[in-house]
């Protein structure tokens, strides 16, 4: 059964490439892999227009949460090596997964109901997983904010050229799911960490 929430819709087809990421899912080549995860670092960060509007909207959910994890595992233990808690190396990658799906069901939910964009849960999902990968640079005190801003870039680029959605009802999207994140954090301060929403307030 599909993780899902919000409006049932059908997803739109747009591009038919799959990432250099999920093309190596079948080897276990860790050069390669290493490779792998680093070249699509850098198609997100320098190209994100062209990364998203020829990425497969669909496919599965294991290499973009793949990804996401191992941001987040790295990200935890730089975290940790500068002055943080041994315990990042494992709340960033499992909050970080939570942070995102709540994330991607909230933007969904959005999408969906009030600007019927016809995008699915599944595309949401690899948008934010992908748009995420920012993260790396959240260890950095005065990057993070910055780091922060071009994640939520990285996804306002992903909704409009993976989901075709104008860039005013992406902002809008992105602005209402950012909102909700921080009042989610705010009421439980623990179950949303560091993500491209959650980054403004510490």
């Amino acid at each position: 059964m599909p993780l899902c929430f919000g409006p049932t819709v059908f997803p739109v087809v747009r591009g038919d490439r799959i990432p250099v990421w999920e093309r190596r899912a079948k080897t276990i080549d860790i050069r390669k892999t290493i490779w792998s995860f680093i070249t699509t670092l850098k198609t997100v960060w320098g190209t994100p227009a062209r990364f998203f509007a020829d990425m497969t909207v669909s496919g599965d959910y294991q290499e973009p949460l793949l990804f996401l994890t191992i941001c987040y595992f790295i990200g935890g233990i730089l975290s940790a090596e500068t002055g943080g808690k041994i315990v990042d190396l494992i709340g960033f990658p499992v909050l970080g997964i939570l942070s995102a799906i709540i994330a991607s069901s909230i933007m969904n939910y959005i999408q969906g109901r009030f600007f019927e964009a016809g995008g699915s849960f599944e595309g949401v999902f690899r948008i934010v997983s992908y748009g995420s990968s920012v993260i790396l640079f959240t260890f950095i005190p005065h990057i993070r904010t910055i780091a922060a801003l071009y994640g939520l870039y990285l996804i306002l680029t992903g909704m409009k050229e993976l989901l075709r959605m104008t860039t005013g009802k992406a902002f809008v999207t992105i602005l209402f799911t950012f909102l909700a994140m921080n009042l989610i954090r705010f009421l439980i301060p623990w179950i949303i960490t560091s993500s491209p929403f959650g980054l403004f307030i510490g």
